[in-house]
């Protein structure tokens, strides 16, 4: 019998062209909407410490010249390079390709040809875009490990990444929108037949998938195109998700909350993190210490389907993952889509 093996070996990052701080943020007029697209009061000013109390972001990157293809062929190339740097040849050799975005790819021409064409990937591989907002990322990393379970012969290299444009999706004066960054990110997989692999020894285990509508319109996309959202629901509903979808996660694993090393969420705002993190202390039974539960909101903001990625790639680039580690990934995305698994190093 052949499992695959899964391996992460490498990571690229790309961010929007400039840091969008708050003090310039702060000089421009907001305000609040209400889900059916009408404003909720009057527009204001606000403060640089106003902006960080409330979102816990105090610069986020932005785009105004790259398109989504652009960004994640660049986030591709630093993952190649990574790779590269540590011996894998990973040119040519890319088998299979999962590419997130929160945007409809109706409206990015040739959007998966493209990064498969910049790949260097043969047509009959495989490849598959992905719409599932902020758990764009954790889902293909999923669907991944479906394909190589199905495929179990497949040798070579797996590409899971996303691209997102975030600040357009929102109105130009919606206080919302300063939550999010642009960025882009790619990770490579090595993908290994591996005769008789028990599950303890697989790169990623414990997958789930969950879609659980939102019935009561939280975050909607608007007549007018743009996205609205009614943050206080969406916060009450996120954490605990998360943590449902965790130990969904941890029981097919056959993991207890104890044996995880380090919990990467997707934290989506300040507040929601700080609720996230006093449940993942209360799942594991003590209070973990801020790095076991990493998060990179300050200077990046939410950056939707990257954001999962792009912590662990912050996290790689720190050395604070190393050979051994038991890592759960989890994040919940609009719509609402549930995603996690474990990621063994």
């Amino acid at each position: 019998m052949f499992n695959s093996q899964l391996e992460l070996i490498a990571t690229g990052i790309w961010p929007g062209e400039k840091a969008l701080t708050n003090e310039a943020l702060a000089r421009r007029l907001w305000r609040k909407y209400k889900t059916d697209g009408t404003p909720d009061g009057e527009a204001r000013i606000t403060t640089p410490e106003d902006i960080y109390e409330r979102l816990g972001v105090s610069s986020r990157p932005v785009t105004t010249t790259q398109t989504h293809t652009e960004m994640f062929n660049a986030s591709l190339n630093r993952a190649i390079q990574d790779a590269q740097n540590r011996g894998y040849n990973v040119e040519g050799n890319i088998v299979a390709l999962f590419a997130a975005t929160s945007e409809d790819t109706k409206k990015i021409p040739n959007f998966l040809h493209n990064i498969c064409a910049h790949a260097g990937m043969h047509p009959n591989h495989y490849r598959e875009s992905i719409s599932q907002a902020c758990a764009g990322f954790n889902n293909g990393v999923t669907r991944l490990s479906s394909y190589v379970e199905a495929n179990p012969k497949t040798a070579g290299y797996a590409i899971v990444g996303a691209a997102e444009i975030l600040t357009p999706l929102w109105k130009p004066d919606n206080f919302d929108l300063m939550l999010f960054g642009d960025v882009a990110g790619a990770a490579i997989f090595k993908i290994t037949p591996s005769p008789n692999l028990p599950p303890e020894k697989r790169g990623v285990i414990g997958c789930v998938n969950i879609h659980t509508p939102d019935t009561e319109n939280r975050i909607i996309r608007g007549e007018d195109g743009f996205l609205y959202m009614n943050g206080r629901p969406v916060q009450q509903f996120a954490p605990p998700a998360m943590i449902e979808t965790c130990k969904r996660s941890l029981t097919i694993a056959r993991l207890t909350p104890r044996e995880i090393d380090m919990f990467v969420f997707h934290p989506g705002s300040a507040h929601v993190y700080n609720t996230l993190k006093r449940r993942v202390d209360r799942l594991v039974g003590r209070e973990l210490p801020l790095e076991m539960v990493p998060h990179y909101l300050e200077n990046f903001g939410n950056n939707g389907a990257v954001t999962t990625l792009n912590t662990l790639h912050q996290e790689r680039q720190a050395g604070r993952i190393k050979p051994g580690m038991k890592i759960y990934v989890g994040a919940v995305g609009m719509g609402f889509y549930e995603s996690g698994f474990v990621l063994q190093t």
